[in-house]
């Protein structure tokens, strides 16, 4: 079975280490695809059965790869006793080792804020332990390979936790203390390469052989509830139907053109320099409630305001740039008036039936068409933010602004 295959995986790698990569690889894969055999049974329209299970095997997997690459750049640079150039092959790898431990830990953070609410403390705290797991090891890469990490313009989304608090005493979690301070930190460019390189096969082989902080909800199959939210106009600005969406509207139409139509997107039309508002509603299902392993009384949502194209296909959007050179519109002021695609977060209280309803004031300034894109979240007793999963393609609405309308 899959379980099987995870622990032979895992203590092959507690026995080899790196050199236990091609054969646990192989192991964990063949799981993967178990599970996903079994989900294929249960699945439904909205959610897998099995998501967690897989999300973490595909996690794990990750990291053996970018492991066993970064332990064959050790190996090229202690072979041959100095960095590979930057314009080189290798260099580049070199260059994008960082970033993908830091793209990992922020997955692994993903994973945490979509599951963790509904899993013991124990599980949340593997993951949080994974999670500093490979921001040690996008440290360790940028002090051996002498590359900058990465900041948050060069990576989309980078999160930053705290490290794991509630097991300190993890093996993983103080290896990876210990290794930190007496190797990571003092290493610089004045060390030597071929010394860098011996060091980080040495970190990489006693972190694979450290007993790994697999969540005990992997063993507890549990079917994400879906709740539902729906994106909506102001009735004073926008053309969009405020119809019970529960309730299916008398058409006439075929059963074709009906799932047509469920499938087209609600077009909210603004003019450019008025203010508008995006509301939000939607329930949150008992059976979330119910299978929750933290109390929540507050719904929170993420949200940006991006733009996605011009009005017509052949439209110049951007001003040109002889007009920048002759001074007549700045352009620096021209893309103030875009917004700035950063990720806003607004809240509400939750009704005791489950129901929510919040609104997103904005103002758009020139013309085209944007994208709202909301991410449905909560807000526990003890101020953690979790993300709550949400119908497929209810989180978008796009707003046309123009200064004519059709």
């Amino acid at each position: 079975s899959a379980l099987v295959k995870v622990c032979e995986a895992e203590e092959t790698l507690s026995a080899s280490g790196a050199c236990g990569i091609p054969a646990a690889t192989p192991l964990l894969y063949s799981a993967l695809t178990h599970l996903r055999s079994l989900s294929s049974f249960k699945r439904t329209e909205s959610t897998e059965v099995f998501g967690f299970q897989m999300e973490f095997l595909k996690l794990r997997l990750d990291l053996l790869d970018l492991c066993s690459a970064m332990r064959n750049l050790g190996s090229e640079m202690r072979l041959t006793g100095i960095v590979p150039r930057t314009n080189t092959r290798s260099g580049l790898h070199i260059k994008n080792m960082a970033n993908c431990f830091t793209l990992l830990a922020t997955r692994c953070y993903k994973i945490y804020q979509r599951f963790g609410l509904l899993h013991c403390q124990s599980t949340r705290t593997s993951l949080r332990t994974f999670h500093a797991l490979c921001r040690f090891l996008s440290r360790t890469a940028s002090k051996v390979f002498a590359v900058k990490l990465p900041s948050k313009k060069k990576v989309e989304q980078v999160v930053v936790i705290k490290g794991p608090q509630g097991d300190a005493l993890h093996p993983m979690t103080m290896l990876m203390n210990k290794l930190d301070e007496a190797v990571v930190q003092p290493m610089d460019e004045a060390v030597d390469p071929v010394v860098r390189a011996t060091a980080l096969t040495e970190i990489i082989d006693g972190i694979l052989m450290a007993p790994v902080p697999f969540p005990r909800g992997f063993t507890v199959v549990k079917q994400l509830p879906i709740a539902s939210l729906r994106l909506s106009g102001d009735p004073e600005n926008a053309k969009t139907s405020f119809a019970d969406p529960t309730v299916p509207p008398d058409t006439g139409n075929t059963d074709a053109e009906e799932e047509i139509s469920r499938k087209e997107v609600d077009v909210l039309e603004v003019l450019p320099y008025h203010s508008f508002a995006v509301y939000a509603s939607g329930t949150i299902p008992k059976s979330y409630f119910d299978m929750a392993n933290l109390s929540f009384s507050n719904v929170m949502a993420s949200y940006k305001i991006s733009y996605d194209s011009p009005l017509h296909p052949d439209e110049e959007f951007l001003v040109e740039e002889d007009q920048l050179d002759q001074g007549s519109v700045s352009s620096e002021s021209h893309f103030k008036r875009r917004p700035d695609d950063e990720i806003a977060t607004v809240s509400c209280p939750l009704f005791p039936n489950g129901n929510f309803l919040f609104h997103i004031e904005s103002r758009l300034y020139e013309e085209g068409f944007y994208k709202v894109d909301v991410q449905l979240g909560c807000r526990d007793l003890r101020c953690g933010e979790w993300e709550i999963p949400v119908a497929e393609g209810s989180q978008t609405l796009f707003v046309r602004v123009s200064r004519t309308r059709d």
